[in-house]
């Protein structure tokens, strides 16, 4: 098995052994461990894993923008637009609104 700082990865599912990143375990979604790009663990929500694109997360996933407790992840330097069931919102002074439970 992997030893990291002197520790043992916790087994996930399937007796597969997580991915390490720069000395993090990757935490796994459903039993699946997730895809490492550029080093960069993606964002699970509501047990999907978003995608990594150019080590950022890209603010549409399904069509629908990801939620997290309420809270909008921050996605910096990232053009593409928030999409809300199909809809694209206007913003406020350039500003994205805020979208929780796809409601604007």
């Amino acid at each position: 098995p992997v030893v990291v700082d002197g520790e043992l990865p916790v087994v996930a599912a399937d007796g597969e052994l997580p991915v390490v990143v720069d000395g993090e375990l990757a935490m796994g979604v459903d039993g699946e461990l997730p895809v490492v790009v550029d080093g960069e663990l993606p964002v699970a929500v509501d047990g999907k894993l978003l995608m990594v694109v150019d080590g950022e997360l890209p603010v549409v996933f399904d069509g629908e923008f990801p939620v997290v407790d309420g809270v909008l992840p921050v996605v910096a330097d990232v053009e593409l637009p928030v999409v809300v069931d199909g809809e694209l919102p206007v913003g406020v002074n350039g500003e994205l609104p805020v979208v929780v439970d796809d409601e604007l």
